[in-house]
């Protein structure tokens, strides 16, 4: 008896223990960005920031996601150092980014009021970001490439 109570308890608990991390591979929609694209104001894609992936769980510091990326920019002809930042007042937001040489960067604060900075070495491949909440909240924002 007590074999078969513990075997329906890994099966009832083997699910939750197996909570998904952000993974690779393209949203629905790729986004092609080359140099021309960014402009004085540098490139500007609206999203909604936020997820119910824990990625506390996945090795990171907190913050919530989605699994697959908001965004998978294939960077043609964009060479040298980006920055990545989000934009959404009164949201603490957070960066999570695979950059085309497979580096992975996490940021929860560092351009202040509560929006993250990455700058990540641009080359010709795919750049997938993660837009998340701190706190789990979902939240307008704006992903600025520069």
């Amino acid at each position: 008896m007590r074999a078969i109570s513990l075997a329906v308890g890994l099966i009832l608990v083997g699910p939750l223990a197996a909570q998904a991390c952000p993974t690779l591979g393209s949203p629905m929609a790729m986004q092609i960005v080359t140099e021309a694209d960014f402009g004085d104001q540098g490139a500007r894609f609206p999203v909604v920031a936020g997820g119910d992936v824990y990625l506390g769980n996945c090795g990171y510091p907190g913050g919530y996601t989605i699994t697959q990326p908001d965004f998978s920019f294939d960077m043609r002809g964009v060479y040298g150092p980006i920055q990545v930042s989000v934009d959404s007042p009164g949201c603490d937001t957070l960066l999570l980014i695979n950059g085309p040489d497979g580096s992975w960067y996490y940021d929860d604060d560092s351009s202040g009021d509560l929006m993250p900075w990455v700058e990540v070495v641009a080359s010709d491949g795919l750049l997938d970001v993660w837009v998340g909440t701190y706190g789990g909240e979902y939240c307008d924002a704006t992903l600025i490439l520069y």
